[in-house]
């Protein structure tokens, strides 16, 4: 039982510190109704950029200069904890006892 308790802990700390060592990244992919203006009318793709926003004139009725959005990057290594989870699971030496399953 300790064994299983320690193993969910050391898991749960590392994949909360990997995820708050990871930033935001910004993307222009927003849905056209979720836009916020971030030009005036007539801006040009050009001026857009220069401030740093997105433009895309491609959907009539909705602002075609517009803030982009930030998004979580996935962590690190999340990836090859899971598998280094699994690897131990498919070995004699298992954490989580011998079924595999607490």
């Amino acid at each position: 039982m300790e064994h299983r308790v320690i193993y969910v802990l050391v898991l749960v700390c590392a994949l909360t510190l990997s995820s708050l060592a990871q930033g935001q990244q910004e993307t222009c992919t927003v849905a056209p109704h979720h836009r916020d203006n971030c030009g005036s009318p007539g801006i040009t793709p050009s001026q857009c950029k220069d401030k740093g926003c997105c433009f895309d004139n491609t959907v009539r009725g909705v602002p075609w200069c517009y803030y982009p959005v930030a998004v979580d990057n996935p962590p690190e290594g999340m990836a090859s904890v899971a598998l280094w989870g699994l690897r131990m699971q498919n070995q004699g030496g298992n954490p989580m006892g011998a079924q595999g399953s607490p």
